[in-house]
């Protein structure tokens, strides 16, 4: 900077001296010719640098870390939409929906049972049993052996013991746990529905709040970039101190920080969304289970049993009649009642199953195919697939390293056709240009090729590169050259600006 001083004093002491003696008054004063007329300012055509780009790319990441187990493609390589890419170590989740396969067909497979009701055979057995008690009674002639009273007694009482156990209901311990485990269920999906909702929202808020340390970070960036290019126009670049170079440093690792933040916080948002989602769910299954399992138990007792148990005592009262008066009126009240008993067991074998019965098993089975469809979810999370069909640019893997959703994993892109983004459109280029725009676009590494195009696009927010705003305007080739290559240096220049 001090070298410049010196020569810049003496060239205008010189143009002082000039002035004072060819100005407007001085002794060599002439007078001046008058201007030439130039015309209208011609402006150049508008020529800016560009990148050759895919139809369509992405990076692609899996939804839940994991180790690697397989990376089923390579650089380079084509694939279609859909197809697997690479996959983390499912072992464990794969038994997971085993014994989900298995909770789901042991729920069918018992309402199943209560739709379909005894099996041929107990069917069968029971209509036996009753034919057998009828061809009893007809034997009623035959002498009877005296069995003991006491025994018979014995019989009569505990037949009427479980006649008003059944009418009681069922304990009411039993049923006082099941209300505590309803209570309880409903509970919990008050407290889930509370706490996920609590956990969705503080996501959101953690992701606003990142958004804004984003901001602030950008913007103290640009004030300290500012700042810096006002010292190096005063000082010169090579006079700019090291602190104010190693501040502007810091401040963009700041904002790369912030950014890496921002991402990793709209994961959590993400997952926190999809969690209130699957906890709700099952919280519900947890109460209809609990509030089936009480209304089985508040349920009065069944009309069949209640005449199985009519018929044992019966029975038992008929013994006893035999026992104590005439025998063969005694013979016949206990034909008779044996006649009732297996009559009785017959209904019971083929009456209808009960709805409380079958609404449990119901619940069973909607609770296992919850659970079935997420263990599946969570396995195919695990399997990274192509959303379009393309070819496999980058890969960001390693077999047996640890992969999480905050990292890329592999950078796919559809090179069926190109299409040309600028790198250094200015704003006042970018008001020069309208779409629709004729365009010819060369190459770097293709001497002599000249492409037609079109501009399809122009992005209405200009970003501020290196001090200067620039827009992103979107190129689309007419022609098109097989020696493209993504990424290649391009330059567009707009015909007839």
């Amino acid at each position: 900077m001090r070298r410049l001083i010196i020569p810049l004093i003496a060239i205008l002491l010189i143009a002082g001296g000039a002035y004072a003696i060819f100005g407007p008054n001085g002794p060599g004063a002439q007078s001046a010719p008058p201007p030439i007329p130039t015309g209208e300012t011609i402006a150049p055509p508008v020529s800016v640098e560009g990148r050759v780009m895919p139809a369509q790319e992405a990076w692609l990441r899996f939804e839940r870390s994991g180790i690697v187990s397989a990376i089923l493609v390579a650089e380079g390589e084509q694939v279609a939409a859909g197809q697997p890419l690479a996959q983390l170590d499912d072992r464990a989740q794969r038994l997971a929906v085993q014994q989900a396969e298995a909770n789901l067909a042991r729920a069918q497979a018992r309402y199943a049972q209560l739709l379909a009701g005894a099996a041929p055979e107990a069917r069968a057995a029971a209509e036996a049993a009753v034919q057998m008690a009828a061809a009893q009674a007809t034997q009623v002639a035959l002498a009877v052996d005296a069995p003991d009273e006491k025994a018979a007694l014995a019989q009569l009482a505990e037949a009427k013991a479980a006649r008003a156990e059944l009418l009681a209901g069922a304990d009411p311990e039993v049923v006082a746990q099941a209300q505590a485990a309803r209570d309880q269920a409903a509970a919990n999906l008050a407290a889930q529905r509370n706490a996920l909702a609590a956990a969705k929202v503080n996501a959101q808020l953690a992701l606003e709040q990142a958004a804004n340390v984003l901001r602030d970070r950008q913007a103290d960036y640009s004030r300290i970039h500012w700042e810096n290019e006002e010292l190096k126009q005063r000082l010169g670049d090579d006079e700019l101190p090291q602190a104010r170079i190693d501040a502007e440093a810091a401040a963009l690792r700041a904002v790369q920080n912030a950014e890496v933040a921002l991402a990793q916080a709209r994961v959590n948002a993400e997952q926190a969304a999809q969690a209130e989602i699957e906890g709700i769910a099952a919280a519900e299954a947890r109460l209809r289970e609990a509030e089936a399992r009480l209304a089985a138990l508040l349920s009065p007792p069944a009309a069949d049993k209640l005449a199985a148990i009519d018929a044992r005592i019966a029975a038992a009262e008929a013994t006893l009649a035999r026992l104590r008066g005439d025998p063969r009126r005694a013979q016949l009240a206990v034909a008779a009642a044996q006649v009732a008993l297996a009559q009785a067991q017959a209904a019971q074998v083929n009456a209808a199953p009960r709805d409380h019965d079958l609404a449990l098993a119901q619940a069973d089975v909607a609770a296992a195919e919850a659970a079935l469809a997420q263990a599946r979810l969570e396995l195919d999370k695990l399997t990274l697939r192509a959303p379009f069909a393309g070819t496999v640019a980058r890969i960001e893997l390693r077999r047996g390293e640890v992969a999480a959703p905050t990292q890329p994993a592999l950078l796919l892109g559809d090179l069926s056709a190109w299409h040309i983004e600028t790198t250094d459109l200015s704003e006042i280029d970018a008001a020069r240009i309208t779409l629709g725009a004729a365009v010819t676009v060369t190459f770097d590494a293709l001497p002599g090729v000249k492409l037609p195009g079109r501009v399809i696009a122009i992005e209405p927010y200009g970003a501020d590169r290196l001090g200067e705003v620039v827009y992103t305007a979107t190129i689309e080739l007419v022609q098109t050259d097989p020696r493209l290559r993504w990424n290649m240096t391009a330059v567009v220049t707009v015909d007839g600006t």
